[in-house]
C-alpha cells in the first residue's frame, strides 16, 4: 500500500491553473526528488500534501487515509491525525526566533502530543546530536549559519515521529558549503529508509539519494522514472533543456 496516493490533483491560484491532474504515489522508504523550473507547481503540491493549500479537485490519501477525496475533505479530526503523519521543512527555516534552538524543538512536541518536559528534552538533545549541533541547543537562531537553522528545522520536526518527512527546496537559502550539510543530514536520513519527498534543485542530490524522481513542468508531472531513466538514458526533450540550464 503507497504510503501517499495522489489522483487527479488541482489547484488554482486568482484563475490560474497551478496544478492540472497531478497523479503520483509514495511507497515507505521511497526518497521522491522532484524538479523542475520555478512555477511549474513543485511546492504547491508538496504544501497541498499536508494541508497549507486547499487544493480543487482531485484526492490523497496518506497511509491508507482519505485526506481529501474528489475535493472534498475529511473531518478536522482525521486532518488532524493524517497532517500528524508529516514532517515538513520549509526553505527559510521557519524557526521561532525568540526561542532556543531547545525550546523550538521542545515546544511543538509538548503542546502537540502532551509529552512531559523531561521527555521532550531528552529526545531533543538525541535529534541534536543527530543533526551535529548538540552544542548550539541554548542558541538563538539568530546566531546560528543559514545551514545550522536548517539542521534545527530539520530536528524539529523529527520531534513528532512523523512517518513521512517532505522538503520544499531545503537548501535553497544556502550557500554550497552550507547545502552540503544540509543534504549530509538528509542523506543520512535516506540511508534509515525515512520516507521523503524533497522539492529541489540540486540534480546531484537527487541523482545521488532519490529512488525516484518527479519532473513537474506546467502544472503536470512531464516525466517519472529512476535517477537513471530520468538524468541518463531517456530525459524528454522539456526535462534535457532544463538540466541543461540548472546542471553546470
Amino acid at each position: 500500500m503507497a504510503m501517499i496516493q495522489v489522483n487527479g490533483l488541482k489547484k488554482s491560484f486568482d484563475g490560474l491553473q497551478v496544478l492540472k491532474g497531478v497523479n503520483f504515489s509514495v511507497d515507505a522508504g521511497d526518497v521522491i526528488a522532484i524538479i523542475g523550473p520555478s512555477g511549474s507547481g513543485k511546492s504547491t503540491l508538496l504544501r497541498s500534501l499536508i494541508g497549507l493549500e486547499t487544493i480543487d479537485g482531485g484526492s490523497i490519501t496518506v497511509d491508507g487515509a482519505s485526506f481529501v477525496a474528489d475535493g472534498v475533505y475529511t473531518d478536522a479530526r482525521s486532518m488532524r491525525a493524517i497532517t500528524l503523519k508529516m514532517g515538513m521543512v520549509f526553505q527559510n527555516f521557519n524557526l521561532f526566533p525568540h526561542y532556543t534552538v531547545r525550546k523550538n524543538c521542545v515546544k511543538p512536541l509538548m503542546m502537540v502530543k502532551n509529552v512531559p518536559e523531561a521527555e521532550a528534552n531528552a529526545l531533543c538533545d538525541k535529534l541534536l546530536a543527530k543533526v551535529g549541533l548538540s552544542d548550539k541547543a541554548e542558541q538563538y537562531p539568530s546566531h546560528l549559519s543559514g545551514g545550522q537553522q536548517q539542521r534545527v528545522a530539520i530536528a524539529r520536526a523529527l520531534m513528532l515521529n512523523p512517518e513521512i518527512m517532505l522538503f520544499d527546496e531545503p537548501t535553497s537559502a544556502l550557500d554550497p558549503q552550507l547545502t552540503g550539510e544540509v543534504l549530509s543530514v538528509i542523506k543520512q536520513m535516506a540511508q534509515e529508509h525515512m520516507t521523503m519527498v524533497v522539492v529541489t534543485h540540486e540534480i546531484s542530490f537527487a541523482r545521488d539519494v532519490a529512488s525516484r524522481i518527479i519532473f513537474m513542468d506546467g502544472g503536470t508531472v512531464a516525466q517519472e522514472g529512476t535517477p537513471k531513466q530520468l538524468l541518463e538514458e531517456s530525459p524528454s526533450p522539456r526535462l534535457a533543456e532544463f538540466l541543461g540550464q540548472v546542471v553546470r
